[in-house]
């Protein structure tokens, strides 16, 4: 016999179980229609719900995966299988099987009547696989706590402490539930596989098995389901009846007579504990492969004409189960989902799921309405009967005054709800239900702090990237500034001697090219955001498409820019070049400039003899007289000096105005050399006009030729 240790306080309210103790689980029919909840049982309704993976009208198979959360973070997560094969349905709202009795997203599902099973992977030697293997074939398998909050097991198995014992809770010590009980009667041995399995996991040397002793039946038979001489050491310790000894922190109290710290789980002390429901799931879906889609469920109260533990698939709706038990709608007073300490009111339209261990239909005889709640007396029986050794009075004032931060200094959340003080509670005041509430609300407030602190964080980050992209963009401007200003004072640099400007020549083309290479890479990327703000709907980037063509077009702009002003410097460089040249050079420029012009119109000469135009008495005269200027060129250019000159004040003054006139005719608009091109055009009619009065006659045609050409252009200006 093991050494065994009270709990502080502690209930003995009727137990209530004999109506469904020792009766065999049964299947009841299938439903029309299941309601698969999207969000995850009880404790784990915060967070995001899970994301469906089939659509509307697919054909499932039972145990198929048809929903998971994508959220790698929410941790209170498992995955949904279809309970049945069938067609997937619309995603409804329906009531949840929740405290709050809000309304969430359901997956429909509707049975085809055939309970197909989907192809499944049973390993043979589960002992054999590797702890990851093991934990991931957990989580897929959608395995979560049978009988308190629903954590994922996985999760809960992949503890970081050193586990040396493993707790197989069995005690399921509430009235009116009795589906552990049956259970273990039922399945000893698929729940004693699945201690063995978790410990192996768990790496513990030791089970230990905690029931009630008013369960003689699931005694009898866990202990004929023992191994012997295993390791780990199983034992099987039978409790004397008290609640709520069930809880986690209770049940290592009696056990082992240690107390988990406040805040703290049981695997702080070496210990984890898994309900016989959950480590049954556990084997199944290990040995055999199949998922997590159906429990036993205790159905109970007066109201029913068959109570029973009933084998329930997973979103099968309440009122569907409890007509097939006979209900009496009229004779129901209470509907409750849980027991009548912990549990709480349920919607008969709700569907059930992995934690819903019992339904009571009570009767209005058997648990008629509790009386109207009175002011507190101060009498102190709560706090007499806490197992938590907490402060039930103190809280339920703070509660009532919303005083949260009392609250959590007076240990709150270490309330495990078992309702005990509710109980006892002279006054009727349902202390429960204002700690429920209270604990909702520092969660929210929790959640929304913790929400606020992310957009806080996430919006400083921003801030710190906008600020460095900032900085990033004032250097490389500074840079680009610094190479404008080198290359500009490179191009100020006359060249003093004709070999001096022969090497620099190389670096202005290399910089103009460099400089033609961001105008092209500017018009291009200009031309590309035109495009994409045309063929774009979303006016959110449409706009953003907006900023970045006008940022584009300030680039292309600055690119001509900068290329006009190296073009303007690379033409000051050229013409003082020309000016300061030797009589030797400038003459030898001349005779180059001669023969391009000679090769020009030796090829217009050419074109005029097929086709005999008039210009070809013309053509054949300026050759002749460009071949006499190339010799006379030629003759006269070894005779002159090679000496540098250096141009006077006028002709500098000159050249100035010249490259002025240049530049500024660069800078004009489309419209401004348009009008330009025309003012020159009419004033060069006029000069051939005066030509032709007072030239001679074989001069005349030629003339009057230039003189339409020149015409046909303005008209083709002016149109």
């Amino acid at each position: 016999m093991n050494k065994l240790w009270p709990i502080s306080g502690g209930i003995h309210p009727p137990q209530n179980k004999q109506q469904t103790q020792n009766k065999p689980i049964i299947r009841l029919p299938t439903p029309e229609c299941f309601y698969l909840s999207l969000f995850q049982d009880r404790g784990a309704q915060l967070g995001e719900p899970l994301q469906p993976l089939v659509t509307t009208g697919a054909q499932v198979k039972k145990g198929q995966l048809i929903a998971e959360s994508k959220n790698n973070k929410n941790n209170h997560a498992v995955p949904l299988h279809a309970p049945t094969s069938g067609v997937i349905g619309a995603i409804t709202q329906r009531p949840l099987n929740h405290p709050s009795g809000n309304l969430g997203a359901h997956l429909e599902l509707i049975s085809d009547g055939l309970d197909q099973w989907c192809p499944l992977t049973p390993n043979a030697e589960p002992f054999k696989l590797e702890k990851t293997t093991l934990l991931t074939l957990i989580q897929k398998a959608g395995i979560c706590g049978m009988g308190g909050a629903g954590f994922p097991t996985a999760a809960k198995l992949a503890t970081p402490f050193p586990i040396h014992t493993l707790i197989i809770n069995g005690t399921e010590c509430e009235p009116y539930i009795t589906a552990d009980d049956c259970l273990m009667q039922e399945e000893a041995d698929d729940i004693i596989s699945g201690a063995l399995l978790c410990a192996h996991l768990l790496g513990a040397s030791k089970i230990q098995i905690a029931i009630e002793d008013n369960k003689p039946l699931a005694i009898k038979n866990i202990y004929k389901a023992l191994p012997k001489n295993t390791a780990p050491h199983i034992e099987l310790t039978t409790l004397p009846t008290i609640y709520p000894s069930g809880g986690s922190k209770q049940l290592v109290q009696i056990l082992t007579g240690q107390q988990v710290p406040s805040g703290q789980q049981a695997a702080s002390l070496g210990l984890m504990i898994i309900n016989v429901a959950t480590v049954r799931a556990v084997w199944r879906a290990v040995r055999w492969g199949e998922p997590l889609i159906e429990r036993a469920t205790t159905f109970t109260g007066n109201a029913l004409k068959q109570q029973n533990n009933v084998w329930v698939k997973i979103g099968t709706p309440v009122n569907f189960l409890l007509n097939q038990l006979g209900w009496d709608k009229n004779n129901n007073g209470l509907l409750i989902l849980g027991g009548p300490l912990m549990g709480f009111n349920l919607n008969a339209h709700a569907a059930l799921g992995k934690t819903s261990n019992c339904v009571i239909a009570a009767s209005t005889d058997e648990m008629p309405a509790p009386p109207m709640e009175a002011p507190c007396i101060r009498c102190g029986q709560c706090d007499s009967v806490c197992p938590a050794q907490l402060l039930p009075q103190q809280l339920f004032w703070y509660a009532k005054n919303q005083d949260f931060n009392r609250l959590k200094n007076h240990n709150l959340f270490d309330c495990i709800e078992c309702g005990a003080c509710s109980y006892v509670c002279p006054s009727a005041i349902p202390l429960v239900q204002y700690y429920r509430h209270a604990k909702a609300e520092i969660r929210t407030l929790e959640f929304k702090k913790t929400k606020a602190d992310q957009a806080r964080t996430r919006f400083e980050a921003h801030q710190t990237r906008v600020q460095q992209a900032e900085i990033e963009k004032n250097a490389k401007r500074q840079a680009r500034q610094t190479a404008n200003t080198t290359i500009q004072a490179q191009l100020k640099q006359a060249a003093p001697t004709p070999s001096e400007t022969t090497q620099k020549e190389q670096p202005t083309q290399d910089i103009e090219a460099k400089l033609n290479r961001h105008k092209q890479s500017a018009q291009e990327r200009l031309l590309r955001l035109t495009l994409q703000a045309e063929e774009e709907k979303i006016p959110a980037r449409k706009e953003k498409l907006a900023a970045s063509i006008k940022q584009a077009q300030l680039r292309l702009n600055e690119a001509e820019q900068k290329l006009a002003e190296s073009n303007a410097h690379t033409q000051s460089a050229k013409l003082t070049q020309k000016l300061q040249a030797s009589p030797h050079q400038q003459a030898e420029q001349a005779l180059n400039t001669l023969k391009k012009q000679l090769t020009i119109t030796e090829e217009k000469l050419r074109e005029a003899e097929k086709t005999n135009a008039p210009s070809l008495s013309a053509l054949t005269l300026a050759v002749q007289k460009l071949q006499q200027k190339i010799q006379q060129a030629t003759l006269d250019l070894n005779t002159l000096p090679t000496t540098p000159t250096q141009p006077d004040a006028a002709t500098l003054a000159a050249a100035e105005q010249a490259l002025a006139r240049l530049a500024a005719k660069k800078q004009q608009s489309p419209e401004e050399k348009q009008q330009a091109l025309k003012e020159s055009i009419e004033k060069r009619i006029q000069q051939l006009h005066l030509r032709i009065s007072t030239s001679d006659a074989d001069k005349i045609p030629i003339l009057n030729e230039s003189l339409a050409a020149l015409e046909a252009r303005l008209k083709e200006l002016e149109r």
